[in-house]
């Protein structure tokens, strides 16, 4: 994965865990409170949606979806996976 400005990553993980391991160039909208909140993840850039496994990164791609965004896709294996890989995000 490659991340820049033209991207933002939407991280879907509860607050204290944003907060102890913050994402660069990311929007934290926990997915207990997507419905609620969902009127400030931007719908006209890429957004990769992201979380701990890609569990609650899978429903809130599902929620999105239902709700008209088009152009998001789910880290799969999140964020841990991606570290694994020696990705940096």
């Amino acid at each position: 994965y490659i991340f820049n400005q033209e991207y933002k990553i939407l991280d879907v993980r509860e607050k204290i865990e944003q907060k102890n391991n913050p994402i660069a160039n990311s929007i934290n909208v926990p997915l207990t409170h997507i419905n609620e909140e969902f009127n400030i993840i931007p719908k006209d850039i890429p957004l990769y949606i992201g979380c701990k496994t890609g569990i609650r990164s899978a429903i809130a791609f599902s929620i999105l979806s239902n709700k008209g965004y088009k152009n998001i896709t789910v880290l799969e294996g999140g964020f841990l996976k991606i570290s694994e890989k020696g990705v940096r995000i």
